[in-house]
């Protein structure tokens, strides 16, 4: 009887290991996209950080880099699954008054490039 369960044992640990390793392998699942996005001279701090909360939406850890030139520019890497993310967040912040341009690149995983 021991050895029944012990060959039981095995595989249930087994079983556990190769949804692990699978859970680990589909985690670093979403790809990474390369954001630039060009202020205007109207924009302020407070667009600034408009712009840094939408890009949360995608990625909680997201932190945009804006340089100290005028107008500034912020520079953000980000992971998501969001579908159409380039095409959606050119658009999005497109819209916004005090952007001037916003480019998106797809960096590895797939989908879209934008």
């Amino acid at each position: 009887m021991r050895r029944g369960r012990a060959v039981v044992s095995i595989a249930a640990i087994a079983v556990i290991l190769c949804v692990v390793a699978f859970a680990l392998g589909c985690g670093e699942g979403a790809p990474s996209y390369r954001l630039t996005v060009t202020f205007n001279t109207s924009v302020t701090q407070a667009g600034m950080d408009e712009v840094s909360g939408l890009l949360r939406e995608f990625d909680s850890g997201a932190d945009m880099l804006v340089t100290e030139t005028f107008p500034p520019v912020g520079h953000v890497t980000l992971k998501t699954d969001a579908p159409d993310f380039c095409g959606r967040i050119e658009s999005d912040l497109g819209k916004l008054s005090f952007v001037q341009n916003v480019t998106c690149e797809l960096l590895d995983g797939g989908g879209d490039g934008g």
